[in-house]
């Protein structure tokens, strides 16, 4: 399933809790301060593609 799918299915709010503990791990690419400017797409890409460098996808 496409990560795009899975956006699109998803009636909850779990990954931005995810998303949340992926930026503290990968704080170290300075991507937190950016966060407040994000919208809701942005945020989604940002979980997708910190997921994948903590190889969960």
């Amino acid at each position: 399933m496409s990560h795009e799918l899975q956006f699109l299915q998803s009636t909850s709010i779990d990954w931005l809790e995810r998303l949340q503990w992926l930026l503290n791990r990968f704080s170290s690419l300075g991507i937190t301060a950016d966060i407040g400017a994000m919208g809701l797409i942005d945020l989604w890409g940002l979980y997708c593609l910190l997921s994948r460098l903590a190889g969960e996808a």
